[in-house]
């Protein structure tokens, strides 16, 4: 019985978050490379834990994000997330 209320309590939060937007939308900045940091930082995990990571300098992002992706195959496209997170992101913001 209460293993079903539970599922039933899931199911509801998911189809509340779906169709409320809270599942995939996180409050980003808006700006120049936010979509290809959509794109490539969210393969792996929400946008979340870049709103809550502590900012960096331009040279600790590059680092991370090469660390995490392979976006260093597409420099465009690093250079447009990079730039992104050094400019919304910074340390100490």
């Amino acid at each position: 019985m209460l293993t079903r209320l539970l599922h039933r309590l899931a199911q509801a939060l998911i189809v509340f978050g779906v169709s409320t937007g809270l599942a995939s939308a996180w409050p980003m900045p808006k700006g120049e490379g936010l979509k290809t940091l959509r794109k490539e930082c969210t393969r792996c995990h929400a946008l979340r834990n870049i709103v809550n990571a502590d900012g960096r300098a331009r040279a600790e992002w590059e680092k991370h994000v090469v660390d995490m992706t392979d976006i260093e195959r597409r420099p465009e496209a690093m250079k447009a997330v990079v730039d992104y997170l050094t400019e919304h992101f910074p340390p100490g913001y």
